[in-house]
């Protein structure tokens, strides 16, 4: 969904995995998503995480190594407000020229056969040369965060069941 004409445009889009494993449960997926360290560090993108100022200890400063048309490296530096919720974890994103993110991260246990669905919903706000470029980085990073998040819970349950 797009609003926001002319000048600056939002755009909302969804992404979701379900992960299985009769051992893997919501609180599994939860310590990840409530860690904002372990989170960041999912994405490819990102080369540095660090605590933004001590007395706002969800407040982080995030650095992401991009290629802008393949040919030139930029380090993209943004800061993300991580809030804790009791089904996942919501972010802002304040980025340079004007530009927001919102996150909805949600996990949610599927069946009795141990599967959780996670999803994130993000919405951009941007101005509306930089959209397209936004989009197509946030499709291709997000969808790898999601398969690192499944392989790193993976490798968490059955560590602990060894």
């Amino acid at each position: 969904m797009v609003s926001g004409w002319p000048f600056f445009l939002s755009f909302t889009k969804t992404h979701a995995k379900t992960i299985s494993g009769s051992d893997i449960s919501v609180d599994d997926v939860l310590r990840i998503l409530h860690d904002p360290p372990a989170l960041a560090g999912l994405n490819a993108l990102v080369t540095k995480c660090q605590v933004l100022d001590p007395s706002k200890p969800n407040l982080y400063t995030l650095h992401d190594d991009l290629r802008i048309f393949g040919l030139f490296k930029k380090d993209i530096v943004y800061t993300v407000n991580f809030l804790p919720t009791s089904d996942g974890t919501d972010t802002e994103v304040k980025a340079g020229l004007w530009t927001t993110l919102k996150e909805q991260w949600r996990v949610v246990k599927k069946g009795e056969n141990g599967e959780v669905t996670v999803s994130e919903k993000v919405t951009v706000r941007c101005l509306f040369l930089f959209l397209p470029f936004i989009l197509f980085t946030i499709t291709g990073a997000h969808s790898r965060l999601l398969e690192k998040l499944e392989e790193k819970i993976q490798v968490r349950c059955n560590s602990t069941l060894e």
